[in-house]
């Protein structure tokens, strides 16, 4: 049973027992009706410590921090506004909750240390330009540490950096005025490794997809394309971070197959005309994962030996071949980074705000509280 599955089984056995009594009690009369709602209770009070399950480590997995989403396809589910996700850093303080580092994490898990009290840990992905434009000013202004990996197809050239939230003064920049859309250049990664807040790991190379079987997920048309961008990038090699600047598809045209996918990390490419032979995928995967860490690990100066799985898919196989390249932990757990689960695994759950399919910051603030 994975923590998705514990999660839902803890509420449904809340609610039933809560209903139950309620029902009870509301059929009741004179002293009857007090003992069951005695009982109601006494359920809450039992239920409370193991509805919150203490023991183990949130992950918070968050992608775009931003003002302006209108060029992230995906943002419904992947963005969060500045004000929300500041509000959340401020809860996780008001709850007690302490943020320690992916190292912090690593390290306990393995040496068998104690965390501080109501341990978090923070992870972004996919390297986007809004983690230095808003993500860390809000971490700078708490002193909170967090994660950040990155795609190397995704890291942008230039030397610019460009202008954070927390350094625009009161009249000379309104927040839509600042840069919003891209990834993040070297620059800007250095400054934030450099700040002591940051650490950074892998994410991949290209960050793609591949045809996975026969099936035929939908057609390509005009206002679906940006959303399967990974069927233009499959034909793109080297840097693809102005793929969001493109006014028309310029490699699989409009009217063509969308296929059944999966990562191209986790499974053999499928074609007609034969498919991709084991041997050729876990050579493929093998030399994608070593690339990543070398070259990020030139990049940063740092060692690099955590992994990501895009798309937070993993297999057995791909797990061993990431130890082969080098790294000691990888994502895609199931479990809640427990005492007694493997420790070269962690476990992640998304965090975001429109719990209610809107902005409503009552809803949100109560949807973070019960993750």
């Amino acid at each position: 049973m994975d923590y998705r599955a514990r999660r839902q089984a803890r509420a449904f056995s809340w609610l039933a027992l809560t209903g139950l009594w309620v029902a009870l009690a509301a059929v009741s009369v004179g002293w009857v009706r007090w003992v069951w709602l005695a009982a109601l209770g006494l359920t809450w009070l039992v239920l409370h410590r193991w509805m919150l399950s203490p023991g183990a480590v949130p992950v918070l997995t968050y992608h775009s921090v931003s003002g302006s989403t209108e060029w992230l396809p995906w943002a419904d589910g992947t963005s969060i506004s500045p004000l929300d996700f500041g509000r959340q850093l401020d809860l996780l303080g008001k709850l007690g909750c302490h943020v320690v580092s992916t190292r912090d994490l690593i390290r306990a898990r393995q040496d068998e240390r104690v965390l501080p009290k109501r341990p978090v840990v923070l992870h972004f992905d996919d390297g986007y330009l809004d983690n230095w434009v808003a993500a860390f000013s809000l971490l700078r202004e708490r002193q909170l540490p967090a994660t950040i990996f990155l795609s190397l197809d995704f890291i942008e050239a230039g030397s610019e950096v460009r202008p954070r939230l927390d350094e625009v003064e009161p009249g000379e920049l309104e927040p839509e005025d600042l840069a919003w859309e891209g990834y993040l250049n070297w620059e800007e990664i250095g400054a934030m490794r450099d700040s002591g807040l940051i650490d950074f790991g892998a994410h991949g190379v290209t960050h793609g997809r591949t045809r996975s079987g026969p099936g035929v997920v939908t057609m390509l048309r005009s206002g679906n394309w940006r959303r399967h961008a990974w069927l233009q990038w499959a034909h793109l090699p080297g840097s693809k971070v102005d793929w969001h600047r493109w006014t028309e598809p310029p490699y699989v045209p409009l009217g063509s197959e969308v296929p059944e996918s999966r990562s191209s990390l986790v499974t053999p490419e499928w074609s007609e005309g034969g498919s991709e032979s084991q041997e050729q995928f876990e050579q493929r995967v093998l030399s994608e994962l070593q690339r990543c860490r070398v070259e990020l690990e030139a990049g940063l100066g740092t060692p690099v030996d955590v992994f990501c799985w895009p798309f937070n898919e993993s297999s057995p196989v791909s797990r061993r071949l990431a130890a082969t390249a080098g790294y000691s932990v990888t994502t895609g757990g199931r479990g809640e980074n427990r005492p007694g689960e493997a420790t070269d695994v962690i476990s992640r759950f998304h965090a975001g705000d429109r719990a209610a399919g809107w902005k409503w910051l009552w809803l949100d603030d109560l949807a973070f509280r019960g993750t």
